[in-house]
């Protein structure tokens, strides 16, 4: 049986860019579009020129840095309030409300109903998993691949740096043991005991090569967990070839270095 997410419920995803509002510009979209030959390079076009991008490929890894906030919120309501959201490809809108170069997109639900998990939670965690992840975000990542070449393992790192957050986020704020053994228990499932098939044509788990222990940034006090690809964000205009804080390659590089990197561009 399904049931309505609360007002409360849907404000706490709010947080991570659920939205009820529909709008009108060329980077609002089924997600399903992203399948399509012509709609994706359409759209990965446009992404790029509002990113400021010097090519396909950078734009494309941004637009998986955006996606991550899908199984983040599929994953958030699961184990938080053990709650199945509907996830599939017809469910899912991409909208795009305002032309900020930093490009914060939200996600609506065509149908934001959910449906209790009461069953064998295990089973229930691992149909969710595959919905989200084999289902959902790999034919996504395969499509993104074909058109832009960029790396699977760039993507899933994207993607892995958001779920990771939000689960440390979360067990850093419970104080309730059994839910911070809930938590705990699929934070470990998602990120290193889900088997490979979960995410895709995969014989292991593809998030797991990315968990790592926190270091001490050389810059401060605070602990950080460095990326072992690069999301290529350096390479936007906007940012003035200055990378992530947790990029593996912590550095400014000048602008005629970032020229030289730059020699694919969009053409059409």
């Amino acid at each position: 049986m399904y049931n309505r997410l609360t007002k409360a419920e849907f404000d706490e995803l709010a947080n991570f860019r659920l939205t009820e509002n529909t709008y009108t510009s060329n980077l609002s979209f089924s997600i399903d579009d992203l399948l399509i030959k012509e709609k994706r390079k359409k759209i990965i076009a446009e992404a790029a020129e509002l990113l400021q991008s010097p090519n396909k490929m950078v734009a494309a890894s941004i637009l998986t840095k955006r996606l991550a906030f899908v199984p983040v919120i599929a994953l958030y309501a699961f184990s938080r309030w053990n709650k199945r959201l509907q996830i599939s490809f017809e469910n899912i809108y991409l909208e795009t409300g305002n032309s900020n170069a930093m490009w914060l997109p939200e996600f609506r639900l065509k149908d934001p109903a959910f449906k209790l998990a009461e069953s064998n939670r295990d089973t229930e965690r691992e149909e969710v998993c595959t919905a989200v992840f084999a289902e959902l975000i790999y034919p996504i990542m395969d499509s993104l691949n074909e058109e832009t070449k960029l790396s699977k393992y760039i993507m899933w790192e994207n993607i892995s740096v958001y779920i990771v957050w939000m689960y440390e986020t979360l067990m850093g704020e419970e104080s309730c043991p059994k839910a911070l053994q809930r938590l705990n228990g699929d934070f470990e499932y998602v990120t290193e005991k889900a088997r490979g098939e979960i995410f895709g044509p995969y014989d292991m788990n593809p998030i797991s090569r990315y968990i790592s222990p926190k270091i001490i940034h050389e810059k401060g006090n605070s602990d950080i967990r460095y990326r072992t690809t690069c999301c290529f964000s350096y390479m936007l205009t906007g940012s003035a070839g200055k990378r992530c804080k947790t990029c593996p390659h912590v550095c400014t590089l000048p602008k005629e270095s970032q020229d030289l990197l730059s020699k694919t561009t969009i053409k059409g």
